[in-house]
């Protein structure tokens, strides 16, 4: 007998419905109906597939349905904000995230064609911009962020203007959208989060 992997087995489970929510609205050419006249209700579902009597939807169930929901198909991020976010959207088909590192010492990296050695440099503050599929970045040299600091091109590779080239270049979705930046230990290796490995400070590879 073949064996069955876990989306296969999820799809044979046969399902039974257990409620039902049931969405009414005013009529349209009411002129006494407002644009929010609407009534939910929920009707038990019997083991022979009767609906039972409807009876009035809480604020509170909708709430506890939504969040149920949404905890286990969203990976909309958590937890505590990292000190360096400056900027956070996380509504769906609206995600924007605008982070920073300051000036500093960082590892960089280059391909061998390059031609540059892979050594630390001295970098000015970096400001990225991301959303959607795309990746801005600017430079900046103020000690602290402000609303009146200048920003300028940033001197990397791959960019032009402030829009960052992105090429083929793949990331995988984390498993676990948290915001934590602490260290996690695994089988006795110290291991970040995505949060942190999006703002980490002190590497920088280009190809």
């Amino acid at each position: 007998m073949l064996e069955t992997n876990e989306l296969t087995q999820k799809l044979r489970t046969l399902l039974h419905p257990r409620a039902a929510l049931i969405a009414y609205s005013g009529e349209k050419d009411n002129s006494y109906a407002s644009d929010n006249n609407y009534f939910v209700e929920i009707r038990d579902i019997d083991d022979n597939g009767m609906m039972g009597e409807g009876r009035p939807v809480t604020v509170d169930f909708m709430n506890e349905l939504v969040r149920g929901y949404s905890e286990s198909h969203s990976t909309t991020p958590y937890g505590r904000i990292p000190p360096n976010m400056l900027w956070c959207d996380p509504r769906k088909g609206s995600e924007r995230y605008i982070w920073y590192n300051p000036p500093q010492k960082r590892m960089m990296f280059f391909k061998e064609s390059l031609q540059v050695e892979n050594a630390k440099y001295n970098l000015p503050g970096v400001i990225y911009v991301a959303g959607g599929s795309s990746l801005s970045i600017y430079a900046y040299k103020d000690k602290k962020l402000t609303e009146k600091t200048e920003l300028y091109v940033a001197p990397f590779f791959n960019v032009t203007g402030a829009n960052v080239c992105l090429g083929s270049a793949k990331i995988d979705k984390p498993r676990k959208t948290c915001w934590s930046i602490g260290r996690k230990s695994s089988g006795g290796r110290s291991s970040r989060t995505w949060a942190e490995e999006a703002t980490r400070p002190d590497q920088i590879w280009y190809w």
